[in-house]
């Protein structure tokens, strides 16, 4: 996967605001990863940020009953957000049934839960004595150089 600069750098923004939890920060990251130059590359980076770490952390597809697990407790947790458990979980489960998620919700909440659960699993699932970016930095890594 080719990770664009620019929008590379655009994600660690809003995946800092959230970790963080800044609200203002994180709608003004939005807005700039909104531009056409930025807005595919952002959102596609972000979502296969989100399946990467669970890829690595289940050690492939976790079942249903983890999916939902998963969404729960981002829900739970990044309740500063209007996202819901159901929400997440049809965005997981949607991607694993090999579908594309903006058939089954709008763009706009796509791209919201792809930053939300991006930078709570990037959060809560890196090494002991790491910090989440340097967890991010791996994951980056492992995008660009899969076959």
């Amino acid at each position: 996967m080719h990770i664009d600069s620019k929008a590379e750098r655009l994600v660690r923004e809003a995946l800092d605001a959230v970790v963080k939890r800044d609200v203002a920060r994180f709608a003004d990251a939005l807005v700039a990863l909104s531009g056409p130059e930025v807005a595919t590359a952002g959102y596609r980076l972000a979502a296969s940020v989100v399946f990467a770490v669970l890829q690595e952390q289940y050690r492939g597809q976790p079942p249903a009953e983890e999916i939902r697990a998963v969404a729960e407790e981002v829900a739970d947790a990044e309740n500063w957000t209007d996202l819901t458990a159901d929400e997440i979980e049809t965005f997981l489960a949607t991607y694993y049934a090999g579908a594309t998620v903006d058939t089954v919700m709008p763009i706009e909440r796509a791209v919201l839960v792809a930053y939300v659960l991006a930078a709570n699993l990037l959060a809560s699932y890196h090494n002991d004595g790491e910090w989440w970016f340097n967890y991010l930095d791996r994951v980056e890594l492992a995008l660009e150089t899969a076959p």
